[in-house]
């Protein structure tokens, strides 16, 4: 699992997470912190999830990853969309 926070508290909090069960790839985007709303989108391919995450993360904001296991480096999403996907709104 990935998982990225904007770096604000509360209300504007937003966390955006990658997994996978080893079969299946999950994009979910989080508002307002761990009460707040979920969407979560599921694909069949790394590369199609990695093209939603990158569009959800956008460039317009100073994403954290923040490392989910102590062996987990930082990364960055691979590749850029290549298609529009909404993020939940």
């Amino acid at each position: 699992m990935r998982h990225w926070w904007n770096g604000s508290e509360a209300a504007q909090r937003r966390d955006i997470y990658l997994r996978t069960d080893g079969r299946r790839w999950e994009v979910e985007s989080r508002e307002g912190g761990e009460g707040g709303r979920s969407a979560r989108r599921t694909y069949a391919t790394e590369d199609e999830a990695q093209r939603v995450l990158r569009e959800w993360l956008g460039t317009t904001v100073d994403w954290r990853d923040i490392p989910t296991e102590p062996h987990d480096p930082p990364t960055e999403p691979r590749d850029p969309p290549t298609e529009p996907h909404d993020p939940p709104t």
